[in-house]
């Protein structure tokens, strides 16, 4: 990030801190003019890392600025929905890896430790999300069906038609927070109830922009096809899903491949080609490919190795 605007910053956060009234507006007003350049450049400087520790390190820290920044901007757009980014981000990157390591290693509490710790981030991170929805009429009224007693889901069908493409990074994120929430608390049948809406949000996402933040809208179609049959999964159209994120990257996303060993191959049981999958992942060769693609490919690389590790327990 520009050092220029770093310093910006962390002048309004002072101010912030030791300031009132009409002061904390005209910081306000500051933020809101700084924000989306700050943000900007944020996202695609994260993206870029190369070292997981310093992605790790920076966004934990970075997610207390932006909260201390929502306190003076509540309902600042960009902030809260990169702050729900952030949050989610987080947890599936780094916290669900300890999480998942932990379980392979059968260390029972470490992994309640590691799952707990994400499903609260996936909650801040739909919170946020749900926050950003409500800036405007159509999604205040969704936020209310989704979080309703009682579920109608032909009324919030029609509520998301009525979501545009301006609100679609508040609704991707609250999908992906809520979706990630859901596949890790699996073993609770009322928060399983809930998968028909997450389908639903998913549905519009892929409407709106199906190739946003790498495709993810399709890859996450295509993991919830690779479920059991009896669940709605199938197999060949969760393998031409994977196909497409592949298409839509030149095959430089290598979390969709990842996520295809570990959910398609498992489930339908081509352990052979799930292995192959994760072998080729770690010997790929990245050095060459666009920066933005890095972090994301070491977190893949990464997840693959630690799958291989423990491949007779998964497949």
């Amino acid at each position: 990030m520009n050092k220029r605007y770093v310093s910006y910053i962390i002048s309004l956060i002072i101010i912030i801190l030791f300031s009132s009234g009409c002061a904390k507006w005209i910081v306000s007003q500051g933020i809101n003019f700084a924000v989306p350049v700050m943000l900007e450049t944020g996202l695609d400087s994260f993206l870029k890392e190369n070292d997981p520790i310093i992605a790790e390190t920076s966004i934990a820290s970075n997610l207390k600025v932006l909260e201390i920044m929502l306190e003076t901007s509540p309902n600042n757009k960009l902030l809260l929905n990169n702050t729900a980014f952030g949050y989610c981000a987080y947890a599936i990157s780094f916290v669900e890896y300890e999480m998942e390591k932990a379980g392979f290693n059968e260390n029972e509490e470490l992994e309640t430790f590691h799952r707990n710790r994400a499903k609260n981030l996936y909650l801040r991170s739909r919170e946020y999300g749900f926050q950003s929805l409500q800036l405007t009429s159509a999604g205040k009224r969704l936020v209310e069906l989704i979080t309703s007693d009682t579920i109608e889901m032909d009324k919030i069908d029609a509520q998301l038609k009525r979501i545009q493409k301006d609100q679609n990074q508040a609704l991707f994120w609250t999908t992906i927070a809520w979706g990630s929430y859901l596949q890790i608390s699996r073993d609770n049948v009322t928060e399983l109830a809930l998968v028909p809406i997450f389908r639903a949000m998913n549905r519009r996402i892929q409407e709106l922009d199906a190739e946003y933040f790498f495709g993810m809208p399709v890859m996450i179609d295509a993991m919830l096809l690779s479920m059991s049959p009896m669940f709605g999964g199938d197999e060949t159209q969760s393998a031409e899903k994977f196909e497409k994120v592949m298409d839509m990257n030149n095959g430089m996303f290598l979390m969709s491949q990842v996520f295809k060993a570990r959910f398609y191959c498992t489930q339908f049981d081509h352990s052979e080609e799930g292995i192959a999958i994760l072998n080729e992942v770690i010997e790929k060769d990245t050095s060459k490919w666009p920066a933005k693609y890095n972090l994301m490919n070491i977190i893949a690389k990464r997840k693959a190795r630690l799958y291989l590790k423990f491949a007779d327990d998964i497949f």
